[in-house]
C-alpha cells in the first residue's frame, strides 16, 4: 500500500507538492501538518463530527427545509421500486379488454423528440407510464445518447408543482382555477376586440424548432393587423447569430464538424458542456482523441486549446487552457487572427492593429510564444481542417459580436467555412430574436403600443435581467396571457394561466438544423387537464372569428372537424414531407423512427467574410484593474428554467464537484490576498447593485476574475427549486445584455455557509488510483501510463481464497479517461434507471448523497492554470471484494457471472462494508425514503429495480435487471448474448462511448479486447481485490515531462472524492 509521502511531515522537512490534488490548499506543507487535516483524512468517509452537523442545522438555508424535504424527498424518492415487498397497498382496477400493444411487465418503447435541443428520445413507457429516456440511435444529432438534463425529463413530467387546470390570475393578487371552456370564452373574446381594433398583439416564446408549431404561430399572429412573434433565445447564442449575419449576411447556427478538425481552439465556447449540441459535439471530438493501441509511435491526437474565463467542462479537458479576463478572450483572439493573417500572407485588418503580441501578452498574462504557437498549430493544420468556436456567457461581454467576428475570419481565413463550419447547408435557421427585439418589446409596451401579450413557454420576468424593466412594461399591458407549465414568476403578473401538455404528452415536430426532420408522439394521456399549445391557438382562431383575417385555410379545416393540433401536424407533414409517397404508411414509419431518413443536405460551399463586420471589434482598451465578474451557466441547472427538478439540483457540478447552491468562484492566489477562506460568505458589488454569496475557491480561475452560475434565486418555480441561490442575472447590463465583464469589489461579511461539495466526501488513504500522461510519453512506451500498476500481478500472488470460477457469463467494464468529458450524464441516467433517492443539501453536507456512480474530479499541476482529470468511479465488482468478507449476515456476496450482488432482505445495516470497501462506492439509506410518495410522483417508478428501505446498504448493480431481460431473450432463442443488445445505463446515456460493458469470457467482445489495451490498469490493483472495471489512462496532446512510475509519481496527493 502506498502511502503518502507528506504523512508525518515535520516542521522543517522538505515538503513535495502531491502530482494530483483536489484543491490548492493540498499544494501547501501547513495543510499537512494541520492535526484537524490529519484526522479528517484518516477518516475512509468524511463523516462530519456531531458539533459541524448541530451547526449545519443551524445554518440558515434558503428555500426548502430539510423536514419538507424529507416529505418530498427531492421528488425522485418516488422513483422507489413499485416491486419492494414494503410498498404501499394500492387497489388495483384490471383492463375490461386489454389494450393489443401493453403486456404486463414488458416495456413498450416510442421514438418522440425534445422539443428544447431537437434531441431524438426513446421513451421507455412501462404500463401507460413513462419510466425512463434514451437516445434515439437512429438520430443524427444525439446518436442515441442523452445528456443529464434530457434524462431528467422524465421526472419534469410527474413534477407535482406542474399547473393541473386553467387559472385566473389577480396580477400579483392571487389566482383561482377555472373551467377550459369559461377561459376561452373570456379570452376569445378579449382577443377579437384586439383583431377588430389596432390589431397590436404580441407573442413571446422560447426559441421553436418545429416548423408545424411555427408555422401555426405565424398564422396566428398574421391574423392581426399589427401583430409579431418574438423567440426569445438563450443568451448564448444571440450572439453567434449576430456575428453570423455580420460576417456573413445571413443570422444562422453554423453546423460544426469537431470530427473533421485536428486542430480546435475554443473562445469561451464550451462545446462539451453547455454550448450547442453538446452529446453531438463530444461525440464527434472525441473521435480524435483515443490513441491507436496497435500502433503507438504513430498515434496522433487532435489538439485542443481554450481560451476561457471560468474553468468548463470544455477547458478541463483542453490539452492547453489559458485563464483570461471576460475582455481579454476577445484581446487573445485578436491577437491569434493577426499572427494567423500574416503567417497566411493577407493583410491585417486595421481594426487589429492594435492587438499586438507583446501588448495583448502583457495586459492578458497568456504569453506571446504561447499566442504564437497556438497560431502555428491552426495553420499548420491545413485548409480546412483546424476550427475555431466561440460564446458562451462568460466571454459575453459588450463586444461579445466582435469576437464572433473575430473567430468568424480565422474560420474564414483557414479554410474552415464550408468544411467543418457548415453555415449554408445545414446550418440551423432556427435562431431567436435579437436583444434589440426584445428591447423594442419592451419600449413598446412601456409606451402602450401592445394590447395584448401572450406568453409561450418563456419565463421573462426570470429569464430576462431585472435592469430590462419587463416586468413594470408587462404591467402596462392590457392583456397578458401565459401558456406554461406552473404558476411562475411571470404568471403571477398575468391575466391568465392556461396550462401547456408536457412534451410527453403531446405531439409536435422539431428541425433542429438542415436536414434533420423529427417528428414529436405523445407517450401517455395528460396526467392534468391540461390543453397543447396548438389546440389552444386553434381554439381560438375558431372563436374568435379570424376567418377573415386571413386564416380561411386554417378556419376551414377546422369546420370539417379536423380541428385538432394532432389534425395540423399531420396536415404540414403530408403537404411538407410525404411528396410522393403514401401517407399512411409514411406517417406510421416516421412514428415509429422518430426522425425522417434521407433527408440530410449536403454540407455548404464557403461563404464570403464580409471585411466591413470589422467595425463590430473594439479599439485595444487595457484591462482594468480590481475584479471582473463572469456570469457562465452550469451542466445540470443551465438557465434555470427547470430548477424544481431535483435530480439536476443534486448532480454535483462537473468542476466544482458543488450540488444545490450557486456561489462565488474565486482563484486562490486572491481569496489568499483577501484572506478569504472556502464557505466564506462575501459581498460583491458593482455600481449600485450587490450581493451577498458563499465563496467557492476555484484553481484555474484568473486572479483577477470572479464568477458566479444563473439559474438560481428562483421565487415559483416550486417547493425544490424555490430560495435555492440568488439570482446573479442582477449584474448583466441591459444596453448592452452583457452577462460578463462588469467591474465589481469583494468584500467579506464575516459570515460563513457551508457548500454542500462531493469531491472531500471519501478517502483512499492517499493510494495512487488515476494515471494520465503526455502523447509523447505514450509514443515512446505506452506502458508508462500505467504507473500505478505494482511491479508484480496481483494474480501471481499466493491467497488464501479459492479462485472464482465463471463457467458461464463473467461481466465486466472498461472506462476511457480519453473519453470520458465528465459531463455527468451517467449519474442522471444511473439515477433514472436504478431508482436512486435524491437527500437534499443538507445530506450532502453531511456525507450521505446516494449516487452510485460519481465523477471524481482531479487536479495536477499549478493552481493558477492545472490539468484536470475525470474518473467515474462506482462499484468495481472486485473478484475478491473486501466487502464481502465482513459482512456478518452475508448480504453481499459474490454470484457465478463475477457480479457483487447486494441482498436487500438480509442487510441488516451495519456498514462494516462500507468501511471495508477501498473505493468508497457504497451508500447508505440513512431514511425509509418510500413513506413520502404522493400524487403523480408514483408514476415515475421503475417496477424492474427494489426499493431500497431505511438501514439497507446499496450500490451498483451493473443494471442486474437489464442482465437478466436480454439473458432470458437469448435463452428463449438458443444462443448467447450478444454485446450489441446489452448496455448498461450509465453506458447507454453516455454520449463519448468512454463506457463499454460485457461478457470478458468471450474473447471476440470489445470489452475484453480493451482490458488488454496497453493503456488498461485497475484502480488500487496492489490491493488485489481484482476489479471486473478497468480504465484506460488519459493521454494529453501537449508537452510536458515524462512521470516516473510506482509511489513518488502517485505522491498520495489522491483521493475519491
Amino acid at each position: 500500500m502506498s502511502e503518502n509521502l507528506n504523512s508525518g511531515l515535520e516542521d522543517n522537512a522538505a515538503f513535495i507538492p502531491p502530482r494530483h490534488w483536489l484543491g490548492a490548499e493540498e499544494l501547501s506543507p501547513t495543510y499537512w501538518n494541520d492535526p484537524k487535516i490529519k484526522e479528517r483524512r484518516a477518516q475512509e468517509f468524511y463523516d462530519k463530527p456531531v458539533e459541524t452537523i448541530d451547526l449545519i442545522d443551524k445554518i440558515d438555508t434558503k428555500g426548502i427545509k430539510r423536514r419538507d424535504f424529507l416529505t418530498l424527498m427531492g421528488a425522485s424518492m418516488a422513483m422507489a421500486s413499485f416491486a419492494c415487498a414494503r410498498r404501499p397497498v394500492h387497489k388495483i382496477i384490471p383492463y375490461v379488454v386489454k389494450p393489443e400493444e401493453i403486456t404486463g411487465g414488458i416495456a413498450n418503447y416510442y421514438a418522440t423528440v425534445c422539443p428544447e435541443t431537437g434531441y431524438g428520445l426513446l421513451a421507455k413507457v412501462r404500463e401507460g407510464r413513462p419510466i425512463k429516456l434514451e437516445g434515439n440511435p437512429d438520430h443524427p444529432m444525439n446518436r442515441g445518447a442523452l445528456s443529464a438534463r434530457g434524462q431528467a425529463h422524465v421526472l419534469d413530467l410527474y413534477d407535482m408543482d406542474r399547473a393541473k387546470e386553467p387559472m385566473k390570475v389577480s396580477r400579483g393578487k392571487g389566482s383561482k382555477a377555472m373551467k377550459w371552456e369559461d377561459a376561452d370564452a373570456e379570452i376569445s373574446a378579449k382577443l377579437k376586440q384586439v383583431a377588430a381594433g389596432s390589431g397590436r398583439i404580441r407573442v413571446l416564446s422560447g426559441r421553436i424548432l418545429g416548423d408545424t408549431t411555427e408555422k401555426l404561430m405565424g398564422e396566428f399572429v398574421g391574423a392581426f393587423a399589427a401583430g409579431a412573434h418574438i423567440q426569445f433565445d438563450d443568451a448564448v447564442m444571440d450572439d453567434l447569430a449576430t456575428g453570423q449575419a455580420e460576417s456573413y449576411g445571413t443570422a444562422v447556427i453554423p453546423h460544426y464538424r469537431f470530427d473533421l478538425a485536428e486542430t480546435v481552439l475554443s473562445l469561451g465556447a464550451d462545446f462539451l458542456g453547455t454550448w450547442g449540441p453538446s452529446e453531438e459535439f463530444s461525440a464527434d471530438w472525441v473521435k480524435n482523441r483515443i490513441p491507436d493501441p496497435k500502433n503507438p509511435k504513430e498515434a496522433k491526437l487532435s489538439k485542443l486549446f481554450v481560451v476561457e474565463t471560468m474553468m468548463s467542462v470544455t477547458g478541463a479537458n483542453a490539452d492547453e487552457r489559458f485563464p483570461v479576463r471576460p475582455d481579454g478572450v476577445l484581446k487573445v483572439a485578436a491577437a491569434i487572427a493577426g499572427e494567423v493573417a500574416r503567417k497566411k500572407g493577407i493583410s491585417v485588418p486595421s481594426q487589429l492593429a492594435g492587438y499586438s503580441l507583446a501588448t495583448v501578452a502583457n495586459d492578458t498574462g497568456v504569453s506571446a510564444k504561447k499566442i504564437t504557437e497556438i497560431s502555428d498549430a491552426l495553420v499548420a493544420s491545413g485548409s480546412g481542417k483546424s476550427l475555431i468556436v466561440a460564446g458562451g456567457l462568460s466571454s459575453k461581454t459588450e463586444n461579445a459580436v466582435g469576437l464572433q467576428v473575430i473567430a468568424n475570419f480565422l474560420n474564414s481565413t483557414l479554410g474552415n467555412d464550408g468544411s467543418t463550419v457548415d453555415g449554408n447547408g445545414r446550418a440551423s435557421t432556427k435562431v431567436g430574436s435579437r436583444t434589440s427585439e426584445l428591447s423594442k418589446l419592451t419600449m413598446d409596451m412601456n409606451r402602450g403600443a401592445v394590447d395584448a401579450l401572450i406568453i409561450s413557454n418563456a419565463n421573462p420576468l426570470f429569464s430576462i435581467p431585472r435592469s430590462l424593466g419587463f416586468a413594470l412594461a408587462m404591467a402596462k399591458v392590457p392583456l397578458v396571457i401565459v401558456i406554461g407549465d406552473r404558476e411562475d414568476e411571470t404568471v403571477k403578473f398575468s391575466d391568465y394561466l392556461l396550462p401547456d401538455h408536457h412534451f410527453l404528452e403531446n405531439w409536435g415536430d422539431a428541425q433542429p438544423r438542415g436536414g434533420v426532420v423529427a417528428l414529436q408522439q405523445p407517450t401517455l394521456a395528460p396526467i392534468h387537464s391540461s390543453r397543447a399549445l396548438g389546440d389552444t391557438l386553434l381554439t381560438w382562431i375558431k372563436s374568435a372569428d379570424l376567418k377573415a383575417k386571413g386564416l380561411a385555410g386554417t378556419v376551414a379545416r377546422a369546420e370539417e372537424g379536423k380541428n385538432t393540433w394532432h389534425d395540423y401536424l399531420k396536415a404540414n407533414w403530408k403537404e411538407t414531407y410525404a411528396k410522393g409517397a403514401s401517407f399512411e404508411g409514411f406517417w406510421e414509419n416516421s412514428l415509429r423512427d422518430g426522425v425522417l431518413k434521407n433527408t440530410a443536405t449536403k454540407s455548404g460551399s464557403s461563404r464570403a467574410f464580409r471585411s466591413g463586420s470589422f467595425t463590430q471589434v473594439p479599439s485595444f482598451r487595457p484591462a482594468s484593474t480590481g475584479f471582473s465578474l463572469a456570469l457562465y451557466s452550469k451542466v445540470a441547472i443551465g438557465d434555470g428554467n427547470r430548477a424544481n427538478n431535483p435530480w439536476l439540483q443534486e448532480m454535483p457540478d462537473p468542476v466544482t464537484t458543488s450540488t444545490w447552491d450557486n456561489y462565488l468562484n474565486m482563484s486562490p492566489k486572491a481569496a489568499e490576498k483577501l484572506s478569504i477562506k472556502q464557505d466564506d460568505v462575501v459581498e460583491f458589488t458593482s455600481g449600485p447593485v450587490s450581493m451577498d454569496l458563499p465563496v467557492n475557491i476555484q484553481p484555474g480561475l484568473h486572479e483577477g476574475v470572479v464568477a458566479a452560475a444563473i439559474g438560481y434565486g428562483r421565487e415559483a418555480a416550486g417547493k425544490v427549486g424555490n430560495g435555492v441561490g440568488r439570482d446573479v442575472k442582477i449584474f448583466v447590463d441591459t444596453a448592452t445584455m452583457a452577462y460578463s465583464g462588469a467591474a465589481v469589489t469583494v468584500k467579506k461579511t464575516g459570515r460563513r455557509y457551508q457548500l454542500a461539495i462531493t469531491q472531500w466526501h471519501n478517502s483512499s488513504e492517499d493510494r495512487p488510483i488515476v494515471n494520465d500522461i503526455t502523447l509523447a510519453e505514450f509514443k515512446a512506451n505506452p506502458k508508462t501510463a500505467n504507473h500505478t500498476d505494482p511491479h508484480l500481478r496481483m494474480e501471481e500472488v499466493p491467497t488464501m481464497w479459492e479462485k472464482h470460477k465463471y463457467p458461464g457469463y463473467r461481466w465486466g467494464m472498461t472506462i476511457d479517461l480519453n473519453a470520458c468529458t465528465g459531463c455527468g450524464s451517467c449519474i442522471i441516467g444511473c439515477q433514472a434507471e436504478n431508482n436512486i433517492p435524491v437527500v437534499g443539501r443538507d445530506n450532502v453536507r453531511k456525507s450521505r448523497e446516494m449516487h452510485w456512480i460519481r465523477i471524481d474530479r482531479y487536479y495536477s499541476g499549478s493552481p493558477e492554470n492545472p490539468d484536470v482529470i475525470f474518473q467515474p468511479m462506482l462499484c468495481q465488482h472486485c473478484e475478491n471484494a473486501p466487502c464481502e468478507t465482513v459482512c456478518p449476515v452475508l448480504a453481499t456476496v459474490h454470484d457465478d457471472e463475477g457480479m457483487n450482488s447486494q441482498i436487500y432482505n438480509r442487510c441488516v445495516g451495519t456498514r462494516y462494508c462500507q468501511n471495508n470497501c477501498p473505493y468508497k462506492v457504497r451508500r447508505f439509506n440513512f431514511f425509509d425514503h418510500w413513506k413520502s410518495y404522493e400524487g403523480t410522483m408514483n408514476l415515475a417508478w421503475n417496477p424492474d429495480v427494489t426499493v431500497r428501505t431505511r438501514g439497507i446498504m446499496e450500490k451498483c448493480t451493473f443494471c442486474v435487471q437489464r442482465i437478466r431481460d436480454v439473458k432470458d431473450k437469448a435463452k428463449d432463442e438458443g444462443r448467447k448474448v450478444r454485446e450489441v443488445e446489452l448496455k448498461t445505463a450509465c453506458q447507454q446515456t453516455c454520449p463519448t462511448d468512454a463506457i463499454t460493458f460485457g461478457d470478458i469470457n468471450n474473447p471476440e467482445n470489445t470489452v475484453t479486447k480493451l482490458r488488454k489495451d496497453a493503456r488498461a490498469f485497475r484502480v488500487l490493483e496492489v490491493l488485489n481485490t481484482v476489479p471486473a472495471i478497468s480504465y484506460l489512462s488519459k493521454v494529453r496532446n501537449k508537452e510536458g515531462e515524462k512521470h516516473h512510475g510506482g509511489e513518488a509519481a502517485a505522491n498520495g496527493g489522491e483521493h475519491h472524492g
